[in-house]
């Protein structure tokens, strides 16, 4: 059971409440500090914003090889000139301007 006061106190009110004698200096109490200290250490505003940012870089990575991956090629490129290509002038369908129909 882990209340809002933090790892350390949590332990202590549950084993005030269960009768449990913490005894200090225990390898207990100092295992049990440790972990508060920890996490404390975890939700510290600077630890906090390096996360952030480290997860806005990674994002931002991510997005800039997908698009570079799947937009980028050939879409601002022009297209190229088929005119001189003479296998594509052999049949009506090729010729521009023309139809198959007349």
């Amino acid at each position: 059971m882990k209340q809002n006061l933090g790892f350390a106190d949590s332990v202590a009110l549950t084993g005030e409440t269960l009768g449990t004698r913490l005894i200090k200096g225990s390898s207990v109490i100092k295992h049990v500090v440790s972990i508060d200290r920890h996490q404390k250490c975890q939700k510290s505003k600077g630890r906090v914003a390096r996360a952030k940012l480290q997860r806005y870089n990674t994002r931002r990575q991510k997005y800039d090889l997908h698009s570079e991956i799947h937009y980028s090629k050939g879409l601002s490129n022009p297209k190229a000139d088929l005119s001189t290509v003479p296998a594509l002038h052999e049949h009506q369908y090729a010729v521009a301007g023309t139809s198959a129909c007349t």
